[in-house]
């Protein structure tokens, strides 16, 4: 028995052969006294398989090994036989790519339940939760009204109807400790997961973990980035909105992934625009940055703010149903007041002189309706340094003067005014 676990063993190794003093001579001539009518025999010494022997190395090739050796390994060699090292070899590869088959499928195991353990460790197993429980994250990176027609999500509703939910959400405890307690949650990214699968009337398959702010808008801002699904003026007001709470520019970069300069672009077009009338509008996906470049100089003119709001909340513009036809509403809007103030006459410029004639110094009407003063003349730069520092003097007295005037007109002189 012993001899058969060794012989076995030499051939599965790939030493092809037996030790010294373990038998009486190779593997070959071990293997050659097998009985003729053996499955180890027949047939196989040209090194060819019949079709009923394919698929049965892999499981039995060994045993057939096994009972070839224990039947000749008592028998002496009596003449040379034919060499039966094509058989070892189909015989040996089998059973070695059944073993490897068999530590590949544990590995593969191992890898999943090592991954497994990761996932829950983290916060990242995936768990079934309660769409009442899940509450928007609490800094908004979209304008798309609930309700709103939409095809992209209409698109992805009837895709998790269909076949489920594939990505899960990422949430966080609610940042509200009372509402943390009762089991509700705060969305980092998964909105419209969230709103088609309440719609649906299905539980939202989530990752749940710990994050802070700072991570929770950078998750954010990283799954935006690579599904491009933002559009210009959401990212603009998101990242209006990182830097009003206080966020570093450098966050806000990272988690929208841009550079330096198109978060100046962004941050200019969500200044000049008052977020409110950003609201009424809408994503507006189809408008990009310089169509609302534009918008934001026409409405940042003097008065023009004051134009967008009075429309934008009229019944009529909030019955438009999309979002892109809200947005070219109010363009032309502004178009129209536009050309109709630039076809006004322009306000005139004062030349202001001084004794002799010499002009000095011209005011006027700067853009957005602001007054202008300019300094001409070889003496501008120097008298302008001086109007600079003399300037908190100057406004005293102007204030100064207005309230003697104003004094001055509610006194009336004795009778006057008498019946």
């Amino acid at each position: 028995m012993v001899k058969r676990k060794d012989a076995l063993r030499a051939l599965l190794s790939g030493s092809g052969r037996l030790d010294e003093g373990e038998g009486p001579g190779k593997a070959e001539e071990t293997g050659a006294a097998a009985p003729s009518g053996s499955s180890a025999s027949t047939g196989e010494t040209s090194g060819t398989r019949r079709p009923s022997d394919v698929g049965a190395t892999g499981e039995t090739g060994a045993t057939g090994e096994m009972d070839a050796i224990g039947e000749g390994a008592g028998e002496p060699a009596s003449s040379p036989a034919p060499a039966r090292k094509p058989v070892a070899d189909h015989m040996r590869s089998g059973a070695i790519n059944a073993m490897r088959e068999s530590w590949g499928e544990l590995r593969r195991e191992a890898e999943a339940a090592r991954t497994m353990r990761e996932e829950i460790a983290g916060g990242g197993h995936v768990v079934l939760v309660d769409p009442a429980l899940i509450l928007p994250s609490p800094i908004t990176d979209r304008l798309s009204r609930e309700g709103e027609a939409n095809e992209d999500f209409e698109s992805l509703k009837a895709s998790i109807a269909e076949g489920g939910q594939a990505v899960p959400v990422l949430l966080r405890p609610h940042s509200d400790a009372e509402k943390a307690g009762a089991g509700f949650y705060e969305t980092a990214y998964g909105h419209r997961r969230v709103r088609a699968a309440r719609e649906l009337g299905l539980k939202v398959r989530a990752i749940i973990r710990a994050l802070t702010d700072e991570e929770l808008i950078l998750a954010q801002g990283r799954e935006n980035a690579e599904r491009r699904d933002l559009s210009f003026i959401e990212r603009a007001l998101f990242a209006q909105t990182l830097e009003g709470r206080g966020f570093a520019r450098e966050t806000i970069r990272t988690a929208l992934a841009i550079d330096n300069t198109q978060l100046t672009r962004l941050l200019q077009v969500a200044t000049r625009v008052p977020e409110p009338v950003l609201r009424r509008i809408g994503a507006a996906p189809k408008a990009g940055r310089p169509r609302w470049g534009e918008l934001g100089e026409m409405v940042s003119v003097r008065g023009g703010a004051e134009i967008a709001h009075e429309f934008t909340l009229r019944e009529s513009f909030g019955a438009i149903g999309d979002s892109d036809a809200r947005f070219r509403a109010l363009f032309r809007r502004m178009q129209d007041w536009t050309e109709r103030r630039g076809k006004a006459k322009p306000a005139s410029r004062r030349t202001i002189t001084e004794g002799t004639g010499e002009a000095i110094a011209s005011v006027g009407e700067a853009r957005g309706g602001r007054p202008q003063l300019t300094l001409v003349g070889p003496e501008a730069s120097a008298f302008g340094a001086y109007l600079a520092q003399r300037l908190p003097a100057l406004l005293d007295e102007f204030r100064a003067s207005s309230d003697t005037e104003r004094a001055q007109e509610t006194v009336k002189p004795d009778g006057e005014g008498a019946d």
